[in-house]
């Protein structure tokens, strides 16, 4: 009984240390001060679907284009836009748009609100410093378990820019996505950020508003 104890509060001790590290903590909030004062940029990444048990190993490029509450996802079969009202899915070889009311807390972890997510429902910890390239590893646990993934891990640079982050389903599944460059854009029109559907021959609309 004793020793059952000593180690329930041993490991009280590791999951408070988890929660208030003050560090991860730090940086954090210097990238996400960082990401929200950048009014309009995008990001080159590729993406990364890998099950060691299952032997699945996909990837493929995207490109990411965010303003304010607004965004356009680019990727090889599909398009997602974003007009901070609405969001278009766009499936390429079925030529079909799904349109449904957007609502900034239903979002899925993604690139869009990677930078922020830590803020809310999550225990984070500073894991690793790597010193070739200087890297920050964090990793956040959500709070509640019965979310289908129990890990994201983000790779932070000196400079306060997210290189990768990874999150872990309890599938096996890790999806990684590797923040190849960022660029600054001052001069996108929100028109950019609006799927004009009568551009679109024979396309099918799916709207689910």
């Amino acid at each position: 009984m004793k020793i059952f104890c000593i180690l329930f509060l041993s490991l009280a001790g590791l999951v408070n240390e988890y929660q208030k590290d003050t560090k991860a903590r730090k940086i954090l909030e210097s990238v996400s001060k960082k990401y929200k004062n950048i009014p309009t940029f995008s990001v080159h990444f590729i993406y990364i679907l890998e099950n060691k048990t299952q032997n699945i190993q996909e990837d493929f490029p995207g490109k990411l284009t965010v303003k304010g509450e607004k965004f356009k996802l680019e990727l090889t079969e599909q398009e997602i836009t974003n007009d901070g009202t609405n969001q278009y899915t766009y499936i390429k070889e079925a030529k079909e748009v799904t349109i449904s009311s957007y609502k900034k807390e239903d979002t899925d972890i993604n690139m869009i609100n990677i930078f922020d997510i830590y803020k809310k429902n999550f225990k984070y910890q500073l894991v690793e410093e790597l010193s070739t390239p200087l890297l920050y590893v964090i990793d956040l646990e959500p709070n509640k378990k019965e979310k289908n993934y129990f890990k994201i891990r983000i790779e932070i640079n000196k400079k306060n820019d997210i290189k990768s982050f990874k999150l872990f389903d309890k599938n096996g599944n890790i999806y990684t996505y590797l923040i190849k460059n960022l660029e600054i854009k001052n001069n996108i029109e929100d028109t950019f950020f609006t799927f004009d559907t009568k551009k679109y021959k024979e396309i099918e609309i799916i709207d689910l508003r």
